[in-house]
This record gives structure tokens, sequence and C-alpha cells, in this order.
């Protein structure tokens, strides 16, 4: 919400677009520099969700997925998706080892965006294994 003389007004935050007035009695809670959701009324508009102030991060990210056209969550058939994947199985899968129990440290550097090459050790008869695990994908 941006002032248009004594009034306040819609600005478009994401892309370009005219300043459309806000019709006084459809504004809500809405107050100057908030994000706002907008729905055309002839010349005006009304606003129809309040996100926040303009300098509230989530403010920011609520009104943009309301202007993407985003859902929140998930639909029922990606939840369970999820759940089927999470789960342990009993069965060993051929192309790789449970290597759970081991004990691995990470190898990558003191301010790494990402952890994801690690090593671990083992004494195996006479000798050392060393494992080398990298995460790439």
């Amino acid at each position: 919400m941006v002032p248009a003389g004594r009034r306040m007004a819609a600005r478009p935050a994401f892309g370009a677009g005219p300043e459309v007035p806000l019709i006084k009695a459809k504004r809500g809670d809405a107050r100057m520099g908030d994000l706002v959701t907008a729905r055309m009324r002839g010349a005006g508009c009304e606003v129809v969700a309040i996100h926040g102030p303009v300098t509230q991060a989530g403010a920011a990210i609520r009104a943009l997925i309301a202007h993407e056209g985003l859902g929140r969550g998930f639909g029922p058939k990606a939840r369970e998706e999820a759940r089927q994947a999470a789960r342990t199985r009993d069965e060993p899968d051929s192309d790789r080892r449970d290597m759970r129990e081991q004990r691995v440290i990470t190898i990558d550097p003191e301010g790494a965006k990402d952890h994801d090459d690690a090593i671990a050790v083992a004494e195996e008869g006479e000798g050392i294994r060393l494992w080398v695990h990298i995460a790439d994908v």
C-alpha cells in the first residue's frame, strides 16, 4: 500500500503496472507499507489479503506465493508418496549398502555452504580401510 494524495493505493510489488486507488470501504486492516493482494473493482481495488509489512521477509514470501498462484502445502498424493519414501526398507537395495552405523566425519572446509564430502576409517586386518563419501547430486 502506498500513499495516493490523502488516500491509499495498491502498487504492484512484482512486475510493472499502475498504482490503483483503494476503495476506502474495502481496505480492511491494511496499512501504509503493507503487502496486500488486491482485486480490481471498477476504477479502484479492494484488499482481499494482507500479507504484512513490506519490511518483513515472511510477508514478501507470502505475497510472492499469492502473486504466482502457488498452493500452500502438498496434496494427499504427494504426502503419501513422501511417507512411502521415508520408510526404512527391510529388504536390501541391490545397488547400495546400508552404512548408517558407520561413524563418518565431514572433510568440507570451514565455511563451506554444503557438507557433502566425508570420510570414515576402520581397522581391517593389518591395514586400515578408508571410505570416501561424496554426496554431490
